[in-house]
């Protein structure tokens, strides 16, 4: 529709409302023919003219149930035209009607009631909320002649949550966070640049004890109370598992199965100790002994006692494939993740009963996560955690950094596994990135890991070069993954993937089809970037289109359907058209934070000095350890310097020692 930007908002809002479940049988294509023709007013006029709807292609059924819903729910239709007229999102109308089914309030008026005097709590209240529509509501609604005063406090706090986010730390000094926080605010026009406001408003969020401030020895730092509760409570429940008593086991290793004297070690501590942490590179053993924990751990718990997590999709298909026994799950499979309203069903007021806890792959775990999985879980149920990760690899995304603290802090029996056995498949891709540890330029010279060096406009064309070398040989694009550290530039992901699914497709002789913009083919390789609501695949889980369904009926060109059969784990999910266009994107190429937890045969990494601010060693080492058969580094010379000298990865500034010392004293 050929319109402003303010007649696309209310067109793509009316639209978003006749598609939902409460009018079956209009679905968005039909939902924007009657926005098309009726205007923005499409909902009272259907209510109260004699609208012909057979020309929408609509049954009588169909429409009646419309009417009759509309007719029914006139506060539903009040409420949508004030979203409207104040340009409120979309997103805040769903996290209102979630409030109501919760009882938090009983309408949108009582909502307003509620916040009048200050709609910046419902913002300070719930992450969930965008902090602009409270500036469009407290605007419209506040009874402040002047700017309400939490207004720059608020902006302060978002602009304090992003930089956590980015940045992975938990604080931030107090004589730093002007500069720092202005920094992450360049784009927000409300964010207070005066400082004598800028003080004010810290002195707000000090006093009404959303942030907090507290004494290091280099200084005053101040975090959210929000952050600082979860680390709080992470270190006073670790501490609560420690005293149980965990009865001892004698633990027996069968002969054909040879451990050595760190793992048996590791073992041990597992099946007697309440609380252990067992990490080591690739090739140490990880998930050999964290099988016979498994195997053991159900023999003295039951199943039903025992909970093995991971946090993505695709370690928890890496841990099944080698433990069928007991089946492996994801965190937020686990706590019954609910996409629709971003919560989980586990949670501190529906708890799951377990007596131990294993999570695989720790180090993407996130201080929220982690948290999350805690409150969860009843106490004093849980007695045992067993954590099993590689510190060396990327942090989490997001503030903290539980797997170093846990390290340096002892909260933890910690177990470190280094000794890397040579018949390891990748051992000589473990030795360069054992170099790549410790910001030495790998040697590279043996068989399964190797460095070309390219430069600007030739490193797409080498990455293609390699991989027709590699398909020559025999391998598929099952086999290989490839890696970039950023998006954007012309060696960057999406790039590189609208390349390779133009070779794939002419060498395929593959039919392409579309849906609107969007191109598609048989056989394409693509993730799943969310977590789907009925818990069938989970983001950053990679398949290939198996199967695409025509409605004839529409036109026999239009998609309805879109089928994907998802590696590994032998399941075919299909996606309406609406959800593949939303959660599926191209995997030829993936960003090294989207692939941890992966691993393939074949990975070619990339490196381009553009990325220089993503270039460190922790992310060159998880983007090398991918590779379980060869792995080739292709890029500037100039780029693996910069990012074997940057270990920023590991200097995240966070509370959970200081928490442990408080807490001690």
């Amino acid at each position: 529709i050929d319109v402003n930007d303010r007649k696309e908002f209310e067109v793509a809002y009316i639209v978003k409302i006749l598609k939902s479940s409460n009018f079956p049988g209009i679905g968005e294509e039909k939902a924007k023919w009657i926005v098309k023709d009726l205007g923005t007013n499409a909902l009272k006029r259907m209510v109260e003219e004699n609208i012909d709807y057979t020309k929408y292609k609509l049954s009588e059924e169909n429409w009646n149930e419309a009417i009759n819903f509309l007719k029914n729910n006139p506060q539903l239709i009040k409420d949508q035209m004030t979203f409207l007229k104040l340009n409120l999102s979309t997103s805040l109308y769903e996290l209102i009607k979630k409030k109501i089914r919760k009882k938090h309030f009983d309408s949108f008026d009582e909502f307003i009631e509620k916040y009048k005097d200050n709609f910046y709590l419902f913002y300070l209240e719930d992450e969930d909320v965008r902090l602009e529509d409270m500036d469009k509501l407290s605007l419209n609604y506040s009874e402040y002649k002047n700017e309400h005063p939490f207004k720059p406090a608020t902006h302060i706090y978002k602009a304090l949550y992003d930089y956590f986010y980015n940045t992975g730390h938990t604080r931030i000094r107090s004589d730093k966070v002007y500069e720092e926080l202005l920094i992450n605010a360049n784009k927000d026009l409300e964010w207070p640049r005066e400082i004598n406001q800028f003080n004010q408003a810290i002195k707000l969020l000090l006093e009404s004890k959303y942030l907090q401030a507290f004494n290091y020895e280099d200084g005053i730092y101040y975090s959210t109370k929000k952050i600082l509760d979860m680390e709080e409570y992470i270190v006073k429940r670790l501490q609560e598992i420690s005293t149980y008593k965990v009865p001892k086991q004698t633990v027996s290793f069968l002969h054909h199965i040879h451990f050595d004297k760190k793992q048996k070690e590791a073992i041990e501590a597992a099946i007697n100790e309440n609380l252990v942490l067992i990490t080591g590179y690739p090739g140490t053993g990880k998930t050999l002994i964290t099988n016979k924990i498994i195997e053991d751990l159900k023999n003295q718990y039951g199943v039903e006692n025992l909970a093995i997590v991971t946090p993505t999709g695709r370690a928890t298909i890496n841990l099944n494939n080698y433990e069928d026994k007991i089946i492996a799950s994801t965190i937020h499979s686990f706590l019954e993740f609910d996409p629709d309203n971003q919560s989980f069903n586990v949670n501190e007021r529906n708890k799951k009963s377990i007596d131990c806890l294993i999570i695989d792959e720790f180090s993407m775990v996130s201080l929220d996560l982690f948290y999350s999985l805690l409150i969860g879980l009843k106490s004093p149920n849980l007695k045992k955690i067993i954590l099993v990760g590689d510190k060396d690899q990327l942090p989490a995304i997001g503030p903290g950094y539980l797997i170093r603290d846990f390290i340096e802090g002892n909260l933890l029996k910690i177990i470190k596994l280094e000794h890397v056995y040579r018949q390891a498949e990748n051992y000589d891709i473990i030795a360069d990135s054992l170099m790549v540890n410790e910001g030495k330029m790998p040697l590279f010279k043996g068989k399964q890991s190797r460095f070309i060096q390219s430069h600007g406009n030739d490193l797409k064309d080498q990455v293609l070069k390699q991989l027709k070398l590699l398909l020559d040989e025999g391998y598929s694009k099952h086999d290989i993954a490839i890696l970039s550290p950023v998006y954007k530039y012309d060696a960057g992901i999406d790039n590189i993937n609208q390349e390779l699914l133009n070779f794939y497709r002419e060498k395929e002789n593959a039919v392409i089809e579309k849906i609107n913009t969007r191109t598609l083919a048989l056989d394409d390789k693509v993730i799943n970037t969310v977590n789907d609501s009925r818990g069938r695949v989970f983001n950053g889980e990679i398949g290939y289109i198996s199967h695409i369904t025509f409605d004839s009926k529409k036109d026999p060109k239009h998609i309805s359907h879109v089928a994907i059969d998802f590696e590994n784990d032998k399941k075919t999910v299909t996606f309406n058209r609406s959800d593949f266009v939303n959660a599926i994107e191209p995997a030829y190429c993936t960003s090294v934070h989207k692939y941890q937890g992966s691993e393939a045969k074949i990975v070619l990494v990339i490196l381009f000095t553009e990325a220089q601010k993503l270039l460190t060693k922790k992310l060159i080492y998880t983007a090398i350890t991918r590779a379980k058969k060869l792995c080739i580094v292709i890029g500037e010379k100039e780029a693996l310097e910069m990012g074997l000298a940057s270990d920023v990865d590991s200097n995240r500034l966070t509370n959970i020692q200081w928490i442990k010392n408080k807490l001690n004293n």
